[in-house]
């Protein structure tokens, strides 16, 4: 919100409400595009708790050869 605000203030009412549209577009893309990596990460979290980064990089990579088997 805050960033919102800050972008209204600086950029006038249209502009900002432009920016924040489009970074809403490509939020919701890249979601879509790395939503196996954020379901397997959701997953292990509510399973241990707690991922160093090291475990977040296995989890990542495993999906993606998982998607990479599958393709």
């Amino acid at each position: 919100m805050q960033a919102f605000v800050f972008l209204l203030m600086s950029l006038g009412r249209q502009k900002a409400e432009e920016t924040y549209r489009a970074a809403s577009v490509y939020a919701a893309e890249h979601v879509e595009l790395w939503w196996g990596e954020i379901d397997a990460l959701a997953k292990r979290l509510l399973e241990v708790g707690r991922m160093d980064g090291a475990e977040v990089s296995r989890v990542i990579e495993a999906t993606r050869e998982d998607k990479d088997g599958l393709l």
